[in-house]
């Protein structure tokens, strides 16, 4: 499950040409690539600002998750990955068989500024086993860096940064393809 923050920080134009349409590209490379890796794989997208929507389920559709991804927006103010994780986890409670481990990978530029708290839902997530991974660009904030780190700690995920778009593009793809334990 990804979940993508479409607040309007994302359209700063630090990354090329901006951080929405630079984090949808990365988003398409990390499709293309776990569903070329394994075609049983399943996707889905929520994105987050200060609300959470489900955007797709859970699917193999790759056409179907490239067209709902190309379509993103930036959708107002606030950011709430708490409550983009609540989404996530919701979209993944009753997934049966459960097939491997499960993951969520929020993709933001931080400031978070809203919602229930980041690590508040990585308790519920913990209890669930779900791995939560990041892939942030911008400058992530004190606040941004501590709930990310408490996040990983309770869930077992990692953390990558990304500075232009091509490492975004490439980070992305690391993210997809890893192997979870």
């Amino acid at each position: 499950m990804i979940a993508v923050d479409v607040s309007l920080s994302m359209k700063a134009s630090d990354y090329i040409p901006n951080r929405m349409e630079a984090a949808k590209r990365a988003i398409l490379s990390l499709v293309t690539a776990k569903l070329e890796k394994n075609v049983e794989d399943r996707i889905g997208v929520v994105a987050f600002y200060g609300r959470s929507l489900p955007i797709i389920d859970l699917t193999r559709n790759k056409e179907l998750l490239i067209s709902v991804i190309r379509q993103l927006r930036v959708l107002g103010e606030a950011t709430a990955p708490g409550d983009g994780l609540k989404e996530a986890l919701y979209m993944l409670r009753g997934r049966w068989p459960k097939i491997g481990k499960e993951r969520v990978l929020i993709v933001t530029d931080g400031t978070f500024n809203e919602g229930i708290p980041l690590d508040v839902v990585a308790e519920y997530a913990a209890r669930r086993n779900v791995i939560v991974d990041f892939l942030t660009l911008g400058k992530l904030t004190s606040y941004d860096r501590t709930m990310i780190s408490r996040t990983l700690k309770l869930t077992g995920g990692v953390h990558e940064h990304a500075g232009t778009t091509s490492e975004l593009i490439n980070k992305a793809i690391k993210l997809g393809i890893r192997e979870i334990p």
